[in-house]
């Protein structure tokens, strides 16, 4: 940051939705076949370790996606906030009884 102002501008947040986006598809994706495996591993101490590994990802991936679902919302909600500020400043512009266009100020 320079000067203590922060820039973002909406080309930004939308790289950054479709970045978690991305990483959502992978993680939904990523349920693996461990549990479903574990009696191919030839030994009981095994298979209860990959039950266990397969079981604790499973609830650390819902974890995750549930995080990004949060964040997520929270992108879509300042995308919509800068919106209506950026409309709100727009209008302010604009002198009353202008019908949306400034007034020269040349004489």
């Amino acid at each position: 940051m320079n000067g203590g102002s922060l820039r973002l501008n909406d080309e930004v947040l939308a790289d950054l939705d479709r970045s978690m986006t991305m990483i959502r598809d992978v993680l939904s994706n990523a349920g693996g076949s461990a549990r479903n495996d574990a009696k191919a591993a030839g030994d009981e101490r095994l298979a209860e370790q990959l039950v266990e590994f397969a079981d604790d990802w499973r609830k650390t991936r819902n974890h995750m996606l549930e995080e990004i679902d949060k964040f997520q919302s929270m992108v879509a909600m300042t995308v919509e906030s800068f919106a209506q500020t950026d409309q709100q400043l727009a209008a302010a512009l604009v002198p009353p009884g202008s019908r949306g266009t400034i007034a020269s100020t040349r004489g």
